[in-house]
């Protein structure tokens, strides 16, 4: 299915845009094995409005596109693009020991700050219809118009968010600190479903249900689905009906000596099959650790198609990165895998 055609090493900062990957390697932006800028910190850069916003080994911020290079004096919040502006930090400062800022509009074509509101340390998350989608506090999650500063909802989750898996429709899906998933309409601002144990998931469960866990799960705009695996299950949320499916995989794991599936994170998938990491089981001659893996499920026979054992170093909670021809994989020691599709591979 995959096949490993190179490695790099010195390697931080793997992510994916476009259907492409860069990379970090020793401070130097990759792109297709060609360095396109130079002094980057780590993972600290993003591609927003046709460009990049990064900061540099001195923790300085920068816009950049066209090759030219603004400094940013209001932190971005790079997940609150629309159209040519971004949502940012203003007057960002400490205090106290804690960060303080005020909420603004930044306009990226014409590199300025355009709006700044009196709405203090408000997080954004998301952008939706007009709206800036965020927290004030971990447990407040709430909607402010970006055009005019004003609160449309202010909800109190009575618990913190944990991670915010995504958007479908009118509904964002987020994890609660105490594991229950829940269902959020953004446009009321009301808990529309919620989800908190797998009642009798397992034969073998030791407890009456599993506890859910929302970082096990990615979104499915297409399928509708949130997908994911859970101690030795493969499941499927049915967003249209909201009914949980599983099935257990225990003796294909088992087969494949893994022991343990790794938290996903945003985990690439196709329609056909989950990409994820995991523990395998200690032979008796590896005194030092377990190794770890690389598979993919296929989403249909739950089945694992394909796998790659890391020999040398642990994977940690490093994710891979999938383009339609290769798949990438960074370890715990700064070294890239990257794997090249078969175009033979019949699932």
């Amino acid at each position: 299915m995959y096949r490993l055609i190179k490695k790099w090493k010195n390697i931080s900062g793997l992510k994916s845009h476009k259907n492409i990957v860069y990379f970090n390697e020793n401070g130097n932006l990759i792109e297709k094995d060609n360095i396109i800028l130079n002094d980057v910190e780590s993972d600290c850069f993003w591609f927003i409005n046709e460009g990049l916003y990064f900061f540099n080994k001195e923790g300085v911020r920068f816009y950049m596109k066209n090759e030219k290079f603004v400094e940013v004096k209001t932190p971005f919040f790079t997940n609150s693009i629309f159209e040519n502006k971004i949502l940012c930090k203003v007057n960002f400062r400490r205090e106290n020991r804690k960060w303080k800022w005020e909420f603004g509009v930044y306009d990226m074509d014409r590199n300025f700050l355009s709006k700044e509101f009196e709405i203090q340390n408000f997080n954004s998350e998301l952008v939706f219809k007009g709206n800036a989608i965020g927290f004030f506090n971990k447990d407040r999650f709430a909607s402010i118009n970006y055009e005019n500063g004003e609160l449309n909802w202010d909800l109190e989750l009575g618990d913190n968010v944990s991670k915010i898996i995504g958007i479908h429709k009118n509904e964002v899906f987020l994890i609660t600190s105490n594991s229950k998933l829940i269902a959020v309409n953004i446009e009321k601002g009301v808990i529309t479903n919620s989800w908190f144990d797998l009642s009798n998931i397992s034969l073998d469960s030791q407890t009456k249900g599993l506890t859910l866990d929302g970082v096990n799960f990615v979104l499915d705009k297409n399928s509708e689905k949130l997908i994911g695996a859970l101690h030795n299950n493969y499941i499927k949320l049915d967003l249209k009906t909201n009914a949980i499916h599983f099935v257990n995989i225990t003796e294909e794991l088992q087969k494949n000596k893994i022991i343990f599936i790794k938290q996903l994170n945003n985990n690439p998938f196709t329609d056909t099959h989950l990409f994820l990491t995991a523990m395998m089981q200690q032979e008796d001659n590896d005194k030092k650790w377990s190794k770890d893996c690389l598979f993919a499920l296929n989403r249909i026979t739950h089945k694992i198609d394909w796998l790659h054992i890391f020999e040398e170093q642990n994977l940690g909670t490093n994710i891979p990165k999938l383009t339609e021809t290769e798949l990438y994989q960074l370890d715990n020691n700064g070294n890239l895998f990257v794997f090249k599709k078969e175009e033979n591979y019949i699932s």
